[in-house]
């Protein structure tokens, strides 16, 4: 992969980049110190930073949301702080660059900001520069390459590779594991550092050897990379957690996701007595075994639909239709990791209305329960049973979010549960059928006049 603007685009892009150097170099230098008291936390030190390091620190100032208010720049012989309108000029040229495609595909966030603030300062201090569009080619060219990245998975174990969109999930075998610390640079002047490396790897062997990873081939910057696997490993995981327990009962708990801590936290307690301390590491929904899946479970999973799941997931060029759904199953795939079963709820109904709905206008309960009746239910009888179904959960949906009741009918929300995943996985083989959504929610509604 090569970066490279079209000739219009980079002339647009050079003129914004001169533009801005302009506007910065006629900033007043910046105060030398801003008179805020500083408040330093006693937090263990494990490195430090030399004054080589700190020449090349940017130093810019948050906010209490985290978004740059101060961008400090070094013009010449002046330090000057780039703030308000000029400051959002420089983001909106960053995020311009990051639209064009072989730069967004490849090029982290990070890394285009970095070398935009290189180039405005080696303009600001020099003429003699290349013009920004061929300045970033050169220097973020350098950072390109082709990666193998593994994405752990914490508490699935699996007993062969899993093929998913554009890569596969595999086991962290004990072989694995030592390759992986076999691929450590060694080089003679730099031996303690992998070392401390080796260690590193090693200090993490219990976590991840023996679990499942995304693995994925990427073509990339360091950082780009990594963001590129991890979602490509949480779009294999969503497709794969649809078939999890969690998904058709209520009291199961999935704890297998790329981020799992942000849905179920783990907290630590210390205790003290008078002659005792107890640390205590807890979840908040319990100790979750491992998600084990034996050749057969995983032969049984791919030929009731994940292998279809992955196909849409595949495309490079979806339908606005298999977007919706992809989307959807995203959604879907997270209520399993919610122990809370009114939290799983918001989390089964959303991604049903997002497709079973024509517009934010119509009646939801009637036309969810109709057209999900419509869609899976083989008989009459059945339709009957799926429309009782929703409209029991819509109820409990009502009560916790208006008057914050919990969910109580757990036996409801079970047999719920079965008929969403039933759709879910039956979805993929009628997404090449309709062209749209609406074309498909038609055909449900004429089945009722049929």
């Amino acid at each position: 992969m090569t970066l490279s603007f079209h000739p219009g685009a980079a002339k647009r892009l050079s003129d914004l980049g001169e533009k801005l150097a302009a506007d910065i170099s006629h900033l007043k230098a910046s105060p030398q110190a801003r008179g805020e008291e500083v408040f330093t936390p006693d937090v263990v030190v494990n490195h430090t930073i030399s004054a080589k390091t700190i020449q090349n620190i940017c130093f810019n100032e948050t906010n209490a949301a985290g978004e740059e208010v101060v961008r400090t720049f070094i013009a010449g012989n002046r330090e000057v702080s780039v703030e308000g309108t000029l400051l959002c000029e420089f983001h909106a040229l960053c995020d311009r660059i990051l639209k064009d495609k072989s730069f967004g595909m490849a090029v982290s966030h990070g890394n285009v900001t970095k070398a935009v603030h290189s180039w405005l300062e080696a303009r600001l201090a020099s003429a003699q520069v290349a013009t920004l569009p061929d300045f970033l080619v050169a220097e973020l060219g350098k950072r390109l390459a082709e990666w193998e990245v593994w994405v752990p998975l914490p508490n699935l174990c699996i007993q062969s590779t899993i093929p998913v969109s554009k890569g596969h999930l595999r086991s962290v075998t004990r072989e694995v594991f030592e390759g992986w610390k076999a691929r450590i640079p060694r080089p003679p002047e730099r031996k303690k550092d992998a070392k401390r490396f080796g260690q590193a790897f090693e200090n993490r062997r219990d976590a991840l050897q023996g679990y499942a990873a995304g693995v994925f081939s990427v073509i990339a910057d360091d950082d780009r990379a990594g963001d590129i696997a991890v979602e490509l490993t949480q779009g294999a995981i969503a497709a794969l957690r649809v078939f999890h327990a969690a998904c058709l009962e209520p009291n199961a708990v999935c704890a297998t996701d790329v981020k799992y801590a942000a849905t179920r936290p783990d907290y630590t307690v210390i205790s003290f007595s008078a002659q005792s301390v107890v640390l205590r590491s807890l979840a908040l929904a319990g100790a979750t075994p491992p998600w084990t899946l034996s050749d057969s479970r995983i032969k049984w999973i791919r030929q009731n639909g994940l292998d279809g799941i992955c196909a849409v997931f595949e495309d490079e060029k979806p339908t606005e239709f298999k977007r919706e759904y992809i989307d959807a199953l995203l959604l879907y795939s997270r209520a399993p990791l919610w122990p809370d079963l009114s939290d799983r709820l918001l989390y089964l109904l959303v991604p049903l209305e997002s497709l079973f709905l024509k517009s934010q206008s119509e009646p939801i309960q009637q036309n969810v329960a109709e057209r999900l009746a419509l869609f899976i239910g083989s008989d009459l009888a059945t339709r009957k049973k799926i429309i009782r179904a929703v409209r029991t959960v819509y109820e409990q949906r009502s009560a916790f979010v208006h008057h914050a009741h919990r969910v109580s009918d757990v036996a409801s929300l079970r047999t719920f549960m079965l008929y969403a995943w039933m759709a879910m996985v039956s979805l993929p083989g009628v997404l090449t059928r309709w062209g749209s959504r609406e074309e498909f929610l038609t055909s449900l509604d004429d089945k009722k006049l049929s």
